[in-house]
Order: structure tokens, then sequence, then C-alpha cells
């Protein structure tokens, strides 16, 4: 998704919070847990003026507004009647999102105009009429109210006659109204949009795999990989748990999502930012079986990993070519490499695995190289989880053009000093497939009926 809109920028030289200069991180949005939500989901982003702010006390434009909705709902492509004040230049940063917001029902623009104002700032009140409506129109949520709990404000008088039926159901919901006012009136700054669409994004978007529908999650780990899969049949799988940092961040992600068991777990290889997580993520859920390659390490990480597995009876199977992990109706997963008996690079005894779900398919790729790629997978696939966080040594322009991929999704830290993604990567990918990388979207998720992917909340 394109960036926030650039303001004017404010010199403070010092990052307080995940590098942002005007982030206290003893301030009540940081603390409360939702700043941190809205920015590892890809709700809310900093501004791309590279003054590494966030502005959490500037107001939330109704253009910035309808981009955090549309993200939510998988970024899809619409076509709408245009209204006469947004921009549709190919420069516009929200024009996607604006179509798709009126193709919606979203908005509606203002009353007895063709405007949508996409520059004004959104009051608390429209805030609550968009997601209402997002609730509504595209998650098919039953949004009626009784309007108790509105009543029961001091300043519910103030809430426009056209928006009172989603406020009240924005204040059953614990959308508007945490404090004692709820200020329909009031513009919504960004710090109170992070928790407001936090946890609209936790009613509304965090819904689950359907059944019959795969849902996969490319979770932010910073320097590391980890996904998470919800499997049509109503199981898990989770590939790899980022490095040892973030074993707690990945266990505190399934555990929302509802999960206490993971069915099937793989450890792509033995380096730490792929299993240095996976310890903390088996002592904290019931686990069916580990798939490991044939692979060794010698580090306190691996072998620490080893104990856990060990002392929880865990059964492990050995990685090979061939092997089916899972397979059901209409799914299955499939380990195209380690096909040899041996490697030089531990890298290369990747797990390189194949999700089917339907007529589509995600490949993950650990951090094997281009030339392992290429003759693991000779064939289209629908998702590439990019190798080795976009180094140049997993991805090529050829590779790229065989695989050919729609979506491709690169696990990178924000500013790692590997200096990935290589800048080759992404030019090679860009024309084949849609990009998307976790130190700039966050957390990505992707949902597969077997027919269409998209991009879930």
């Amino acid at each position: 998704p394109s960036p926030d809109p650039t303001p004017a920028p404010t010199p403070d030289p010092q990052p307080q919070y995940r590098g942002f200069v005007d982030v206290p991180a003893d301030s009540w949005y940081v603390e409360s847990g939702v700043f941190d939500y809205a920015l590892d989901h890809g709700l809310m982003k900093g501004y791309s003026d590279g003054s590494n702010r966030f502005g959490p006390d500037d107001s939330i434009t109704r253009a910035m507004a309808v981009t955090v909705l549309w993200r939510m709902a998988g970024e899809p492509a619409c076509e709408a009647a245009d209204f006469d004040d947004a921009d549709y230049s190919e420069e516009s940063w929200y024009k996607d999102a604006v179509r798709w917001a009126r193709a919606s029902e979203v908005v509606k623009g203002y009353e007895g105009t063709n405007c949508f104002g996409p520059n004004d700032p959104v009051t608390r009140e429209q805030l609550a009429v968009m997601v209402a409506r997002f609730a509504s129109t595209v998650s098919h949520i039953d949004t009626s109210s009784t309007g108790a709990a509105l009543a029961a404000k001091p300043d519910a008088a103030s809430v426009s006659d056209w928006a009172r039926d989603a406020v009240a159901w924005s204040v059953d919901q614990g959308i508007l109204g945490g404090a004692s006012i709820i200020d329909p009136q009031g513009t919504a700054t960004r710090c109170q949009g992070c928790k407001m669409l936090s946890i609209a994004h936790k009613i509304i978007g965090n819904q689950g795999a359907s059944h019959g529908e795969a849902r996969v999650h490319f979770i932010d780990v910073g320097q590391g990989d980890s996904g998470f899969i919800e499997l049509p049949n109503g199981k898990t799988m989770l590939v790899d748990a980022g490095t040892t940092e973030s074993g707690e961040k990945v266990a505190s992600y399934i555990a929302g999502l509802g999960y206490s068991r993971i069915d099937y777990i793989v450890a792509t290889h033995p380096h730490e930012d792929h299993i240095g997580g996976m310890a903390r993520v088996l002592r904290g859920f019931d686990i069916g079986e580990i798939w490991m390659p044939r692979a060794t390490s010698n580090t306190a990480t691996f072998e620490g990993l080893l104990d856990v597995i060990a002392e929880k009876g865990i059964p492990v199977n050995a990685a090979e070519e061939g092997k089916i992990i899972c397979s059901d109706e209409g799914f299955s997963a499939t380990i195209l490499s380690p096909f040899e008996t041996s490697y030089s690079d531990l890298n290369d005894w990747s797990v390189i695995l194949e999700l089917d779900v339907g007529a589509r398919s995600f490949l993950f790729t650990g951090d094997a190289s281009s030339s392992v790629i290429g003759k693991a997978c000779g064939h289209h696939v629908d998702v590439l989880k990019v190798g080795h966080h976009g180094s140049r040594t997993s991805t090529t322009r050829q590779l790229a053009e065989t695989l050919s991929p729609d979506w491709a999704v690169i696990s990178v830290g924000a500013g790692n000093s590997y200096g990935h993604p290589s800048e080759e990567v992404p030019s090679a990918l860009s024309g084949v497939a849609h990009l998307l990388r976790t130190d700039l979207d966050g957390t990505v998720t992707l949902s597969c009926d077997g027919e269409t992917i998209r991009r879930a909340a």
C-alpha cells in the first residue's frame, strides 16, 4: 500500500519508540498496546518524508481513514465514479482506497455534493460510520444496537442523527466511548485512530479462516522468518519462528488468533533467525509434530531447541523431497527440497515447501539459493515467500520469471545491517508480482479459498 501523505517535518533527532522521534515509550497508546497492534497488522504507518515521525497528535484525514479500512479489506481493486475533489492521478497515494470505499458504500461523500473531502480531518462520528458501514457491507456483521450504552453517555445528544445508529454500535463494541464521553464532533487524532481501528480490526478483520479456506500469516519478526498457516480443515502449521527475541511475539500472535495447538511445525534450517523463537513456541502450545532437514548445527540455539523437543516428546520427521506433511480434501503441503543428501551451504538445506489450496499455490523457500529453488520448483506459483529476506543469492530475474508469482512477500527487518532486500530483488519481482514487505507493511495475511487469493485484515 502507498504511504500516508507527507506533512511538514518537525525536527526531533532522537528516536523514542520503534524508531519514531515523536512517540514516547510511556505514552498511553504505547502502554495500552494499540500502537504496536496497529503497526504490526499494517493498519497505520509513519510519514514517508524521512523524518521518522508518526504524528500521534495529528488529525486523521478522511483519505487516511479509508486507506486503513482498504488495507483491512485486502486492498481490492475497484471501479467507482470519481469524486470531484479527489486526486486520481498516478501519484495519488489514496486513489485506490477511495474508489474501493465508494464502490463498497463505506463512504458516500458529503450530502448534496459529489465531494469526498480527502484532506478534511475526520470526526469521531464520521470514523464510526465508516467502520460500521465496513462491518455491515463488507464483513456482513450485524451492526444493530439497542442504543442503551450510547444513551448513558453525557454527550449522546451531540451525535448527528445520520450517525446515531453507527455510533451506538461503535459504543457497544468499545470502538468509541472508552472514556466518560464520546466527543462525536471532535476530530480523531492518529493515536486515537490506533485504538479505534485496532479494536475494529479485532472485531471485523480478524475472523480467522473460514471452513475450506486457508489463511497464511507472514508474521513481522524483523530480520527473520515466521509464517503461520490456518489450513482449510481447521488444523494449523508454523513455518519457522524468527529469532530468539521474536519467540514471544510469535507465540502471542498465534494465541491471539485463538489457538492453543499447532499441528505441524516446519523448521526450515538451523539458523537462529528462523528457529530462534521456536523453543518458546514449543513450550507454549500443544504440538502435533515437527519437520526438520537432516542438517545439524552446534549452536546453543539449535541444541536448546533439540532439548525442548526431547523434553516434550514431540515426534520429529525428516524433511525430504516428495514427503507430504499433510493433505485433505482440496489441499496438500508437500516438501520439494532438500533433494540432495548433502549441501555445502547450510542455507541450501532449507525446507522448500509448497502448499496447494485448490487451484492456488504458496511456496516457502527458507534461505535456499536461487539454483536450489529453481531445481525444486520449475513452475508457476501464486504466492512466493521470497528466499533469504530478499538476498540476491535467492532471487534472480530468471527465477522470478520462472515462478511468475502473483504475490511475493519479503520477510525482512527495517534498516538491517545486511542490506536486505538487495536492490535487484524488488526490481526482478516488481514486473510480475504484487510485492509486500514486512518492514514496510507489517504482518502480511493472505486468504485463499482455492480460487482467489486476497490480502486479509
